[in-house]
């Protein structure tokens, strides 16, 4: 799950609802169960010699029993939905990474007049990612908790209104990674201006203010304020090709007296969707955006992504995925001069996937990735290998 989008998701959240109405939601109630057998050859995300550090062996096949739910049941005009799924992770050598996974959204989507809107509450629990926690300890248990609303308005030709308003928490059970707590406020508000021949242009505005309430060294700061002024422009070029690019003025205002933290600068996000047959789809997705850090004495992290991917089905039964990703992460705040934290980071990944529906049911995959990424420290530069095989079944 990611974390510290306000910004860029709000605005994609209330620009879609700024289209015109869908028709009625269609009842759907589906529940299932999950397996999935998982081999990872670095599941510590660090060198050999950080991962013995920690008492953790780089290599581990886990389970992974789960269940599923996707549920939508329609109120009338309006619709309550849930989805997602809670399980646990098995560890063959690292009994000591075995934990709870929930991963939970839920809420109601609301018509009225011209306006359409949610509310929801996402949550999650889980181990976090090795790489977020201490050279000498492995352990630390995730919780994110976010809750919000985003409405938009519009009679589909002309101005219209989007809004959205979250707020959200994480906690880290480790006791010293809990200094990287945080609560955050967003909200976004934007104008809407839409042309069926031309498509849909936003120009927002949009705040957040991130705290980090546990902070212990005096160096360090408690948070961070982000303010962003930008447009959006989404169009649907022909029933192939569409697509949504944002891009924002950022203005980064921290609370610390340490020199050049705070930032000033250009944040954007591309997304393309080009389907050449019905059999074949493409999606490229680029962006860079502002997030509350995952490292350690971190206050936010500047994130660079580019992503390809493709899919192409053989048939009703069997579909083929594959794609490649570039990640940068540049983080502000982080105790890097005083231990060897993970601040900066270049990652690269190829990854693909078949899947088989064995009947409406019943569905298998195979899945596989390879990365690669070079640190600002030693410690946490690397390569993984992950294949993976997931049963589902559905009832």
């Amino acid at each position: 799950m990611q974390y510290g989008k306000f910004v860029f998701s709000t605005l994609l959240g209330v620009t879609a609802l700024s289209t015109p109405a869908l028709a009625q939601d269609t009842r759907s109630v589906n529940f299932g169960v999950q397996a999935t057998v998982l081999h990872d050859s670095n599941v510590a995300r660090s060198d050999e010699a950080t991962a013995a550090l920690r008492g953790v062996t780089r290599e581990d096949t886990i389970f992974s029993p789960a269940v599923t739910a996707d549920v939508l049941l329609p109120v009338s005009r309006q619709s309550i939905f849930l989805r997602g799924s809670v399980g646990y992770d098995f560890h063959d050598n690292n009994t000591n990474l075995d934990s709870e996974n929930l991963d939970l959204s839920g809420g109601m989507n609301l018509r009225f007049g011209p306006c359409e809107g949610q509310v929801a509450i996402q949550a999650y629990h889980g181990q976090a990612n090795l790489q977020t926690v201490t050279l000498t300890d492995s352990e630390n248990a995730m919780e994110s908790t976010r809750v919000g609303a985003d409405f938009g308005c519009s009679r589909g030709t002309g101005l219209g209104l989007a809004v959205g308003a979250h707020k959200s928490w994480n906690k880290n059970s480790n006791a010293v990674v809990f200094q990287n707590d945080s609560e955050t406020w967003d909200g976004t508000l934007g104008v809407t201006y839409a042309r069926p021949a031309l498509g849909t242009l936003t120009i927002f505005g949009g705040y957040t203010d991130t705290q980090y309430p546990n902070r212990i060294l005096p160096t360090s700061a408690s948070g961070y304020e982000t303010k962003s002024l930008g447009v959006s422009f989404e169009r649907r070029i022909s029933s192939r090709l569409q697509g949504i690019i944002t891009y924002g003025y950022t203005v980064v205002e921290t609370d610390t007296n340490i020199a050049n933290s705070d930032f000033e600068g250009s944040t954007y996000r591309l997304d393309l969707i080009y389907r050449p047959t019905t059999r074949l789809r493409t999606e490229f997705s680029a962006g860079r955006e502002v997030q509350p850090a995952s490292s350690l004495g971190g206050l936010y992290s500047l994130n660079t992504t580019v992503r390809l991917t493709g899919g192409y089905d053989f048939g009703s039964r069997i579909a083929l995925s594959a794609g490649a990703e570039f990640a940068q992460t540049e983080t502000d705040g982080a105790f890097a001069a005083i231990a060897p934290v993970l601040s900066d980071s270049d990652s690269y990944a190829v990854f693909g996937a078949l899947s088989f529906l064995q009947s409406d049911r019943i569905t298998w995959t195979l899945s596989t990735r390879y990365e690669d990424r070079d640190a600002n420290a030693p410690q946490y530069t690397y390569t993984r290998t992950v294949v993976a095989l997931a049963a589902s079944v559905g009832f």
